[in-house]
């Protein structure tokens, strides 16, 4: 652990030897860091101003006035002989935290500032820490608002099977969730390689021929052959690019820009990753239906295959019924046993193919009906 530095002491004193000795001898050996009158002006973070008066007077108080127009707002502690009801009026608004009657000894002298000054510290060390609660809370309120807001658009992209409608609302969500001013996002062309621009909100459209293909020393490539997002805070824009997953490939990009001071963070990335997996997913899911449907259509058309076939053998079986019923209904010349029971065996087999043949028709009429 870090020792503090130094506490830093203004000394206003009005006797030359007074500020002398306190400048030169007592607070220095004591281990402080001191200032006098010279350096009011000078930029510096003091712990305390003090004030040693040896005479009273009406306008003495003024200095003090003078340095707190200068903005310097150190608690001050005062050592003086005496004070009247008008200098303690002036505690308060004087931002005077101690008053110690002279004449006074070093050790009180020192132990009387030590104390202000470790409370000076600990006040300002309270306040920093509340300052961090208050921001950490507020970070923690705005990730859990986010999240329930990425688990809403989640479901709102994962819904979609049109690639152009997936891209532009994953680029818009990103946006939104990272507070950012505008985005582009990616797509790689399977027939070139190359990083198109598939979706872009907040770029000028004088700028947007320049985007239209990413060039081999964009974020956006470099992201496409690493697989690792990029962050950049120390711009004047600053950025976040990630990688839009499709299984063990990387289909494309999505950048985020955001001028101004406020730079972004890891859960920023983490929120804009998150986004891309959505769009990963809904692509997968686009990606299957598209599949589901190419086997029905291959499927449909092998059954209409199939019922032109089965078309061609209700003629043969019209055919093969009709001599059947002409041999039987013949009388010149009786029909034997053996001669009859074949013309049976072919009656019945002709039954099914006809079935199958209208089941195959019935079927098919569902289908179009349905689709």
């Amino acid at each position: 652990m870090s020792e503090s530095p130094a506490a830093s002491i203004l000394v206003l004193a009005d006797t030359p030897n007074d500020q002398k000795y306190l400048m030169e001898q007592l607070l220095p050996h004591a281990g402080f860091r001191v200032g006098g009158y010279e350096d009011v002006d000078q930029p510096n973070t003091w712990d305390v101003v003090l004030m040693n008066l040896m005479r009273m007077r009406p306008d003495s108080l003024s200095v003090l006035k003078q340095v707190r127009a200068r903005n310097i707002m150190a608690p001050a502690v005062l050592y003086a002989l005496h004070i009247d009801s008008d200098v303690a009026a002036q505690f308060f608004p004087m931002r005077i935290r101690r008053f110690v009657p002279l004449p006074v000894d070093d050790q009180t002298r020192l132990a009387t500032l030590t104390e202000l000054v470790h409370e000076v510290r600990q006040q300002a060390d309270t306040a920093a820490l509340e300052v961090r609660l208050a921001q950490a809370y507020a970070l923690v309120e705005r990730r859990v608002n986010e999240m329930g807001t990425l688990s809403r658009i989640g479901r709102a992209i994962t819904a979609q099977v049109d690639p152009t409608t997936i891209m532009k609302q994953v680029l818009e969500a990103g946006i939104y969730l990272t507070r950012s001013a505008s985005g582009l996002a990616y797509t790689v062309d399977p027939t070139t390689g190359q990083l198109v621009l598939a979706a872009h909100q907040g770029i000028a459209d004088a700028e947007l021929p320049t985007f239209q293909v990413a060039s081999n020393d964009s974020d956006a490539f470099t992201v496409l052959l690493s697989g690792a997002p990029i962050m950049r805070v120390d711009q004047p824009v600053k950025s976040i690019t990630v990688p839009l997953p499709l299984g063990n490939q990387i289909i494309g990009a999505l950048s985020v820009y955001r001028g101004g001071a406020e730079a972004f963070d890891e859960a920023d990335q983490a929120t804009l990753s998150s986004v891309a997996d959505y769009a990963a997913i809904a692509l997968d899911k686009m990606e299957a239906v598209h599949q589901a449907h190419f086997r029905v259509d291959q499927s449909l058309q092998a059954a209409r295959k199939v019922k032109y076939h089965a078309d061609t053998l209700l003629d043969p079986i019209d055919g093969i019924e009709g001599q059947v019923a002409l041999m039987t209904s013949a009388h010149e010349t009786p029909l034997t046993d053996p001669q009859r029971n074949a013309l049976n065996r072919i009656n019945q087999a002709v039954t099914p193919l006809r079935e199958i043949v209208g089941l195959i028709e019935d079927e098919l009429a569902d289908f179009d009906a349905s689709g």
